[in-house]
């Protein structure tokens, strides 16, 4: 949890996403998952996607969402200030509004996307009006979603008039499901600054993808399920500590590189002192991502590190800048 609040924390935290996981045996998983702004992913050239608290559930009924929720915002801090993105499960993103009253909410927007290329198909939708509609709403720049004010939002929405004349099955699917869902989750986000670009719920996608490759892609029983998650987070855990003295996936990225040791040091470190020295990691908060410019000059091929010179190395003590021609001078003590 600690983890999750230092990386998620603050308006230029790292986006906690939520997502359901089908098929894993007779019940449901639902998983929160961040990125680690502290890490960087030497595959993926990334932060690594964390797997963060879980639920095991029955049913996907509102109450149920409500308790685990409630659960993570009592741990985390009900005023603790979050940018939580989910995909278009009802039950799901009515729980979470109330169980954290001060978060940003997303909407993933290929989740969006997706469902408005489905209607249009299974309504009769022909390839055209399918490709003119996806255009004027998430067209790059001059889309409805990119608009710079409610102005230009209500404006650009008129591009779509002749097409929702043409399909009236589709004019009533904008107008009840899709037009307060993207001008509330997707457009505000986006002009307000809470998001640089359009989100999607790659995250917690990943992580599903991450649970079902453990089982072999095969439904589980309940008590196996518990060890395949128990594994994953203490692999987690395992690469954090690997990083630190620069072994393993995962680097530490450049903002904390003054957490990192020698694999000499470390293994000279007794078992109290390594845990002491993880914990003290784990605790570091990321400065802002305007300020992780690296100290060190790095190579791509080999674990090879050099500090960057300052403008005063291989100077005298003192020394002062002097023109060529001009003598230099001894003063008698």
């Amino acid at each position: 949890m600690d983890d999750m609040i230092r990386n998620c924390e603050g308006d230029d935290g790292s986006v906690l996403g939520v997502d359901i996981t089908f098929n894993l045996g007779n019940f449901y998983v639902t998983v929160f998952s961040y990125k680690n702004r502290c890490l960087i992913s030497n595959r993926a050239k990334d932060f690594p996607v964390m797997f963060g608290p879980c639920m095991i559930h029955f049913d996907a009924e509102e109450e149920t969402y409500g308790k685990f929720f409630s659960h993570v915002s009592d741990r985390l801090g009900q005023k603790t200030r979050l940018t939580i993105g989910s995909d278009e499960e009802k039950s799901m993103t009515n729980a979470l509004k109330p169980k954290f009253p001060h978060a940003n909410f997303l909407l993933c927007t290929k989740h969006i996307h997706d469902n408005i290329r489905r209607h249009l198909q299974e309504n009769g939708a022909g390839v055209q009006e399918r490709k003119g509609i996806i255009r004027v709403i998430f067209g790059k720049n001059d889309g409805i979603i990119f608009s710079a004010d409610d102005t230009e939002f209500d404006y650009r929405c008129m591009n779509l008039e002749p097409y929702l004349e043409q399909l009236p099955i589709f004019k009533s699917y904008w107008q009840r499901f899709v037009l307060c869902k993207i001008k509330t989750y997707v457009f505000r986000t986006l002009r307000d600054g809470v998001i640089s670009e359009p989100w999607t719920n790659n995250n917690s996608e990943s992580m599903n993808h991450k649970l079902k490759a453990a089982v072999n892609w095969d439904r589980n029983k309940f008590p196996e399920l518990i060890e395949v998650i128990g594994t994953i987070y203490k692999n987690q855990i395992l690469f954090l500590r690997c990083a630190l003295f620069s072994k393993g996936d995962w680097r530490i990225a450049p903002s904390m590189e003054h957490h990192v040791i020698t694999q000499l040091v470390w293994h000279g470190m007794s078992q109290m002192e390594k845990d002491r020295h993880v914990h003290k990691f784990m605790m570091a908060k990321p400065p802002p991502a305007t300020a992780t410019k690296s100290k060190y000059f790095s190579a791509s091929n080999i674990a090879f590190k050099c500090p960057k010179a300052s403008g005063n190395v291989g100077k005298k003590p003192c020394q002062r800048k002097r023109p060529a021609s001009e003598r230099t001078k001894t003063y008698c003590k």
